[in-house]
């Protein structure tokens, strides 16, 4: 069978079914051939460009999604000792070099050194609360500060990680001033002196709240 096809100038030609066929299969293979380069294009990982767009914002949710999650981390905090109890010294260094630069004298300074020391301390974290008591002296701390004028003024109590130091008044132009360190050591509580020119220190250990402190 033989068609005949009008041309737009008015010219007619035949045209066979055969043919008509022929460019109907070309055109099958072309889609099929566009449609399998996509598919390729999706298996190594490139699509459409809307497609890599919307993986590029899936992407980028993702890493701000992450940059939250890590900025939430809460940042590490030692824990703080509780210095609560009855304390004993057990040993001293430089302790009497110190206590000669603080303007004591040599013989009383070396006696000082080997004098047995116990402290009553109490010891409230949640209250900021802390007390020495050495015999018949007994001296509290506001940690982290005060609205006591008379605590203002002396020595200021914070914590620097996990050891818990006391400053003396930022006004306190003295040349003898001295920051005091405590902190725990295995079983031991460390208590240092430091001033300008020495630095010594104290060991305790704890002892039975059933025996009394020596004066």
């Amino acid at each position: 069978l033989t068609a005949i096809v009008h041309a737009p100038s008015g010219q007619t030609f035949e045209r066979s079914p055969t043919e008509g066929m022929a460019e109907q299969g070309s055109a099958q293979e072309q889609l099929e051939s566009s449609r399998a380069e996509n598919s390729g294009r999706k298996a190594c990982g490139k699509g459409t460009k809307k497609e890599d767009d919307d993986e590029d914002d899936r992407r980028s949710k993702r890493g701000e999604e992450k940059e939250i999650e890590v900025s939430t981390v809460e940042p590490y905090s030692p824990q703080r000792p509780d210095f609560s109890g009855l304390w004993r010294s057990v040993k001293s260094e430089n302790m009497k070099t110190f206590l000669i630069s603080q303007g004591m004298e040599e013989r009383i300074a070396a006696a000082a050194e080997g004098k047995q020391i116990s402290q009553e301390i109490d010891h409230r974290e949640k209250d900021n609360l802390f007390i020495v008591r050495t015999g018949s002296h007994s001296k509290s701390y506001s940690i982290g500060g005060s609205t006591n004028l008379d605590e203002v003024f002396g020595n200021q109590m914070s914590w620097e990680g996990d050891v818990l130091v006391s400053r003396p008044f930022f006004m306190n132009k003295s040349s003898n001033k001295v920051v005091s360190f405590r902190k725990m050591s295995g079983k031991q509580m460390i208590f240092m002196l430091r001033n300008e020119k020495e630095e010594a220190k104290r060991y305790f250990e704890r002892i039975p709240a059933a025996v009394n402190p020596k004066t």
